[in-house]
């Protein structure tokens, strides 16, 4: 298996990228799980299940088939700016939409239907990840914004980076989550940002049932958000 391969891993249940394969057999992956304790894990690279690679030709499959769609925004060591925004699949296929500003566990914020299920997988179907792989072919820099992100849906999956350097297809996806209710905007020369504040974020919250989340609740605990579902469409 190559860094950021994307698989499966039975032992927690969830979807993730690979970090490091080593010789003597394991593998450390990153968990794509907005409710995981631990960000890492190591396991035998036997126990994993690959996710066929989705080229730019099987975009649009998956994107209407899809179960989970990871976007990250970092600006640097200005960590408290930084943003994740997770949609998942539920089982009744309407889709979770959990997101965390800075260093926070992310929230749920919305449930969508079917027609913000069709404006996102337009803005999906024709997002040039596959290219973007390897990061567009520019180095890693420490300056500026960067940008990651991992979609898989049909058994398919694809992942990309990008520092200070982005597709046009990724504003078009900025766009269509702000015209779907979710905080996130696109600032020129300076990138995605969330539109909110992590307080205000919090009281967007809602509960397993889509409807708002009383108060008393903990914040840091998220709702309504089934990974397991994900796993039949390996």
């Amino acid at each position: 298996m190559k860094t950021d391969d994307l698989v499966y891993v039975s032992a927690a249940g969830c979807y993730a990228s690979v970090f490091e394969q080593t010789d003597e057999g394991l593998c450390e992956v990153g968990l794509i799980d907005p409710r995981a304790d631990d960000y890492s894990l190591t396991v035998p690279a036997s126990t994993l299940v690959a996710v066929e690679d989705a080229g730019l030709e099987d975009m649009g499959r998956v994107a209407r088939e899809l179960v989970l769609l990871h976007l990250r925004i970092n600006h640097g060591f200005e960590f408290d700016r930084s943003l994740h925004l997770y949609v998942g699949r539920r089982e009744d296929a309407d889709l979770d939409v959990m997101m965390s500003i800075g260093p926070k566990t992310p929230v749920l914020i919305a449930r969508w239907g079917e027609v913000e299920r069709a404006a996102l997988e337009g803005a999906l179907s024709s997002f040039d990840l596959p290219a973007w792989r390897d990061g567009g072919g520019l180095a890693p820099a420490l300056d500026g914004w960067g940008w990651s992100m991992q979609v898989i849906g049909a058994g398919m999956g694809c992942s990309g980076f990008g520092h200070n350097d982005w597709p046009a297809s990724l504003e078009r996806l900025i766009a269509t989550l702000g015209t779907l209710g979710i905080p996130v905007c696109w600032c020129d020369g300076d990138g995605p940002h969330a539109s909110c504040s992590w307080d205000e974020l919090v009281e967007r919250r809602i509960g397993d049932q889509g409807d708002s989340a009383s108060g008393s609740e903990d914040p840091r605990l998220p709702q309504g958000f089934d990974l397991s579902v994900f796993k039949e469409q390996l």
